[in-house]
């Protein structure tokens, strides 16, 4: 047990084994869920990662409840873990003997999260062309508004897309943004600019739907994590909120452009059972939608056990 695993060699490991084994690796934590036996015994279920891939059915075992809290602290998503386990055959999971959350110089961010910085000065200067072609000028104001905002434009341009989903890494909502922009771009190309849409309106909302991602999620030590202290909300909402008071800012803004605007972001995951608030109801909401699903899920990491 010298060498350690990557996620993807686990996964391959674990479709040709036909025995226990053990191994040594060192993955991200995705996702924690707390579960209990019949007995009342705490455990913790887990999905782990590195940038090869993601590995569901991580078992921790604790004595007590105690042991439990112990535990939680090491295993919190967005930490990085040395660990030892072993592959129980019969349930394809593995069982965490050994564990310790590695500080910041004992990994390096790439062997966890694609490295996009030699993209973002091209996706910056994509987003900037964009809000330049807006003819609407209200439109115009309001993203000219968040876009002055310093502070702001800095937290939108680095905030990731995800914690473990696509995107999930520095700069990547603003990738899936540009993603959406070029689909949009292509397609209005192809038709001759002839869409019987009101474009301002679409690139308006596509570079706004996600907005609220710069609060509900953090960098820490660059890895995605979700942000604590909006963790009983979703973007929809969070982003609802900030589009609401910075059109408040802008005198004379029409209610309909703030209600179709407000009503793209909190319906663009198309259904509720997907998280969305509300399904799209006009023909632009849609059209985002399809956007949103079509470059997230090109990007979704969908490598499994």
């Amino acid at each position: 047990m010298n060498d350690y695993l990557k996620a993807k060699d686990i996964l391959e490991k674990g479709r040709k084994a036909s025995e226990d084994f053990s191994y040594k690796s060192k993955l991200q934590v995705l996702k924690v869920d707390i579960k209990r036996t019949r007995s009342d015994r705490p455990y913790l279920e887990m999905t782990l990662g590195d940038i090869t891939g993601k590995v569901y059915k991580f078992r921790k075992w604790c004595e007590n409840d105690d042991d439990l809290k112990r535990n939680l602290k090491i295993f919190q998503i967005g930490n990085i873990i040395e660990f030892e386990g072993k592959f129980q055959n019969e349930y394809k999971s593995t069982v965490i003997k050994i564990a310790r959350k590695l500080s910041d110089d004992e990994f390096e961010i790439e062997e966890f999260l694609p490295n996009i910085n030699d993209k973002a000065e091209a996706l910056i200067k994509e987003l900037n062309d964009t809000i330049s072609k807006i003819k609407n000028p209200f439109y115009k104001r309001l993203l000219e508004s968040i876009f002055n905002d310093e502070d702001l434009k800095k937290r939108y341009i680095e905030s990731p897309g995800a914690v473990s989903k696509h995107h999930a890494y520095k700069y990547g909502n603003l990738e899936h943004t540009i993603g959406m922009i070029k689909l949009a771009e292509t397609m209005e190309d192809y038709y001759g600019k002839d869409t019987g849409l009101d474009m301002d309106l679409v690139y308006t909302g596509i570079l706004i739907h996600d907005i609220g991602k710069i609060l509900e999620y953090a960098l820490v030590n660059g890895l995605p994590v979700m942000n604590p202290r909006y963790s009983m909300l979703n973007h929809h909402i969070l982003g609802d909120e900030i589009i609401r008071e910075k059109i408040k800012q802008i005198e004379g803004f029409p209610k309909d452009l703030e209600n179709k605007l407000r009503h793209i972001i909190i319906s663009h995951h198309g259904k509720k059972e997907w998280g969305a608030e509300i399904e799209p109801q006009f023909p632009e909401a849609q059209f985002i939608h399809y956007l949103d699903m079509i470059d997230s899920r090109y990007k979704l990491n969908l490598i499994q056990d």
